[in-house]
């Protein structure tokens, strides 16, 4: 919390999940003390928080595929990550968020620094031009969405379910209507 409010302030609200960190008295003090409303995703529905789930599936991937020491290689798949010109918004979150590309590693090794800035008002534009480049994204994920049907499973077979009120009670079991 406090890398993100030294790096661009204080937020109105956030988006937790109900993990352990996110759920202690420390942080819920913190979020008290610096007025900041507390939304939390929904227990074991992921799809609340979307994007982020999306991003970390991304970073793991990467991650693994380094193969490394994921505390060392962290630091430099999240700058490539961000530094990526992303399909949604067809420009970097970097651009995004600070007006002018990153400088990467490989630029100077290469002897290339670009300085290509962009100007306030077109810095405007730019991210106008993501928000409705991601608006049609998100309509044309909703229309496939709202299209695919729901699979029907029949009665009698065993199915795997889980009891969320009742863990203990999860396992294998026949399907049951309702």
């Amino acid at each position: 919390m406090r890398h993100i409010v030294i790096n661009h302030g204080v937020p109105k609200m956030i988006l937790t999940d109900q993990g352990p960190c996110c759920e202690s008295e420390e942080f819920r003090s913190c979020l008290k003390k610096l007025g900041i409303k507390r939304l939390r995703t929904a227990p074991y529905h992921p799809q609340t928080n979307g994007l982020p789930e999306r991003n970390s599936r991304t970073i793991k991937g990467w991650l693994l595929a380094k193969g490394g020491n994921w505390q060392v290689d962290l630091l430099m798949v999240l700058l490539a990550h961000r530094a990526s010109i992303q399909t949604t918004t067809d420009k970097s979150p970097f651009m995004l968020m600070y007006c002018r590309y990153p400088r990467l590693p490989v630029d100077r090794e290469i002897g290339v620094w670009l300085v290509t800035r962009l100007f306030p008002e077109e810095l405007g534009v730019e991210r106008r031009k993501a928000r409705e480049n991601l608006t049609v994204v998100q309509e044309c994920t909703g229309e496939k969405m709202a299209s695919s049907k729901a699979r029907p499973f029949p009665l009698g077979p065993k199915v795997k379910w889980k009891d969320r009120q009742n863990p203990e009670r999860s396992g294998l079991g026949v399907a049951e209507a309702g």
